[in-house]
């Protein structure tokens, strides 16, 4: 009898060891998700590209986990790291988000910078036109412009380029420049046209990359996400700026003025 009890004891004894030991096993899709939390990209990132692929992985792992029963999401061993990679994230974006902005006012206010010179030298009437040869031979050139219209033509159109950058010199010097006004004339021109490429390029793609950000993130970087979004809204404004003049010269120095103390506020209150 006594030899009895104590094989009964023994066999609830494995039973129960058994048992703890399926407790503590994990399931495969547990094995999977800290697998991917395992698999996360190192951070920081160096470019949209490659902070695109990070939430691609953060998603994912996000959406396996949430798939997981309580019990297995309490099995999860790296859990901790992946809350910290995604806060790493967030601190990612907003810090490229920021920059993307600042890049964006700086070469907003070289554009303005470049409105007001033209405005001033050539006069409200005539502003887009003498723009339009600003334009030109930022974008082509002299030498472009002599295969484009022919040597007398190139001749009035760069000096009408010229007259809208450097009225001093070419208001003086008519239709005839020395090569080193000329190179230093061309480089006024493409600094211009850059600095407006550079806006149109950048506008959307940050518009987009903040719009993903807040959908992402609002609701727990709710103070963060409000400073940002303020300072880019101010900032996309001052943009339309630069690439729609309009009013008098005045009024418009004014409200770029205005624009850029705002932005000002908004970037301190957004930590930069």
């Amino acid at each position: 009898m006594k030899k009895m009890i104590m094989l009964l004891l023994a066999a609830v004894m494995c039973i129960s060891f058994a048992s703890c030991g399926d407790m503590q096993k994990k399931s495969e899709a547990v094995e999977n998700v800290e697998k991917m939390i395992a698999d996360l990209p190192e951070l920081p990132m160096e470019n949209y590209d490659e902070i695109d692929i990070a939430r691609e992985k953060i998603d994912a792992v996000e959406v396996a986990y949430n798939a997981l029963s309580a019990e297995e999401q309490d099995k999860v061993e790296n859990w901790q790291t992946f809350e910290t990679e995604r806060t790493r994230l967030f601190e990612n974006e907003y810090k490229w988000a920021a920059l993307s902005i600042q890049y964006m006012n700086l070469n907003t206010e070289h554009v303005i910078s470049g409105n007001v010179t033209i405005w001033d030298n050539v006069g409200a009437s005539d502003f887009l036109t003498y723009q339009e040869d600003v334009i030109i031979a930022g974008e082509i050139g002299y030498d472009g412009m002599i295969s484009r219209y022919g040597s007398d033509d190139a001749l009035y159109v760069f000096w009408v380029a010229g007259y809208a950058v450097d009225k001093e010199y070419f208001g003086e010097n008519f239709f005839s420049f020395s090569s080193s006004k000329i190179t230093e004339t061309e480089e006024k021109c493409k600094s211009y046209v850059q600095s407006i490429k550079n806006i149109e390029d950048s506008h959307e793609s940050i518009k987009a990359f903040i719009d993903v950000m807040v959908k992402d993130y609002s609701k727990e970087y709710s103070t963060e996400m409000d400073a940002l979004q303020n300072w880019w809204i101010e900032s996309s404004l001052y943009a339309d700026h630069a690439l729609d003049p309009s009013g008098n010269l005045n009024s418009y120095i004014s409200d770029a003025n205005e624009y850029k103390d705002n932005i000002q506020r908004y970037q301190k209150i957004a930590g930069y």
